[in-house]
Parts: structure tokens; C-alpha cells; sequence
């Protein structure tokens, strides 16, 4: 039984790609946004993940396949997946990122999202698009510099360096 009923507790489970964010993953996520949303008692939102790591991103798999699609159709494909994780913007209630370990591109993204968030000392934090060669995405160009002040986050996003919870 959950000791906090007024509390939803959604973890992202992909436990061998370290959580890693899938196009099935974000679907489960939207739909459950609005079954909670109907909730009268809802009182906040915690998102966390399973094990030790927050998660690992996006998919590669599905980064991969994308070199096989038309670039109207990859448009469509991430819009949908950006769509689906950013409707977390879409509780009614405050959302809470228990962020327990590694959060990697669109992950830490996802996590910038949230109301609040409270990250793992032991975790790497990094908006790793421009390694990977690809546009920040997932909200990155919007919450970076409004989390981080404009400076720092501008140099967040177009080094993709690391950083530490502190």
C-alpha cells in the first residue's frame, strides 16, 4: 500500500538500457498523465527511476532508425515522443523529479520539466545532443537557460559537458 495515498509514484522502468526513453515508454506516460489527471485526490506527482539511474535518454534504437525515415516523418515521430514526456506540464498538481541517479539528454530534459527536482549526489547530469550531433530537444533550448541563468546554460547545452548535482 502507498504510505502517501494522495501521492502518485511513477517510475520509468527499462531496467537493460538504464531506464532509456522509448517511443512505447512515452505513450504509457501520456495516457497515465491523463488517467491521474481525473483523480480528485491527487495531491503531487513523484517521478523517479528504477534502480540507480533516473535514466540514460533516448533510446538509440530509436535515434538509429530515424536514419531510415523521410525528415517530414522523424519531425512527426519526435514531436509525438517530445509531446508525450513534456504533458507532465499537464498535472494539475505539483510534479516532483526524484532524479536517483544519471540523467542523460532528453532525460535530464524531462526531469528540467518538473516543478521540483531533487537530484542524486552519485548521478551525472548532462544535455548530451551536440555529442550525438542532433538539436537539443525535449524542451532543452527553453529550460536549460531558465534553470541554469542564460550563460551557464547555453554552455550546458552546446558543450554537452557533465555536471554534478551540486
Amino acid at each position: 500500500p502507498n504510505p502517501a495515498p494522495h501521492i502518485a509514484i511513477i517510475t520509468l522502468v527499462n531496467p537493460a538500457q538504464k531506464n532509456a526513453m522509448t517511443p512505447d515508454m512515452a505513450a504509457e506516460f501520456k495516457a497515465l498523465v491523463g488517467c491521474l489527471n481525473e483523480s480528485q485526490n491527487l495531491r503531487a506527482v513523484v517521478v523517479t527511476g528504477a534502480g540507480n539511474v533516473f535514466s540514460a535518454g533516448g533510446d538509440f534504437a530509436m535515434l538509429k532508425s530515424f536514419s531510415e525515415n523521410s525528415i517530414e516523418a522523424n519531425a512527426a515521430g519526435m514531436y509525438k515522443f517530445y509531446r508525450s514526456f513534456l504533458s507532465v506540464l499537464d498535472f494539475k498538481v505539483p510534479t516532483i523529479a526524484a532524479v536517483n541517479g544519471h540523467a542523460i539528454g532528453a532525460a535530464l530534459c524531462f526531469a528540467s520539466a518538473h516543478d521540483i527536482r531533487i537530484a542524486s549526489s552519485a548521478g551525472k547530469y548532462a544535455f548530451t545532443f551536440v555529442k550525438i550531433g542532433i538539436h537539443p530537444g525535449l524542451g532543452a533550448t527553453m529550460f536549460a537557460p531558465l534553470l541554469c541563468g542564460q550563460s551557464i546554460g547555453n554552455e550546458l547545452l552546446l558543450t554537452g559537458r557533465f555536471f554534478n548535482a551540486d
